[in-house]
């Protein structure tokens, strides 16, 4: 977990707009919210989620810039899309790494205008 926290000290230090949140499903003491997607509505643009392992819901990212870190053992058990990227603009970057889905659909972007980075893999834009 430290290189993941590490990651996002340097992401966070870059980038004075937003700052590092830990994201703990079983509600550690360190931790800022106990999910994802509650911690995505709520963190202003360009913040870093640390998530720690765990299970959690989908993850909706809609008109925002953040990066989202897991550790190993992140999943989200879903028949559906467990990560959806929708409506950013060019200077919403998206980062997502060591996120998981079990069921059979994985990535949705709609929209996404700004780059998109999903464990190494990068899209520079989205059709709309």
């Amino acid at each position: 977990m430290s290189k993941y926290v590490a990651v996002a000290l340097c992401l966070a230090s870059l980038n004075a707009q937003g700052g590092i949140y830990i994201v703990d499903a079983n509600g550690g003491s360190a931790a800022n919210f106990t999910d994802i997607q509650a911690a995505v509505l709520a963190v202003p643009d360009h913040s870093t989620l640390v998530v720690q392992p765990g299970s959690y819901a989908p993850v909706d990212i809609a008109a925002k810039g953040i990066t989202i870190l897991c550790a190993p053992k992140v999943v989200v058990p879903s028949p559906g899309p467990f990560l959806t990227i929708r409506n950013t603009q060019p200077q919403q970057a998206v980062t997502v790494a060591g996120l998981r889905g079990s069921g059979a659909s994985g990535l949705l972007m709609q929209s996404a205008q700004g780059p998109v980075t999903h464990d190494g893999i990068g899209h520079s834009t989205c059709p709309r």
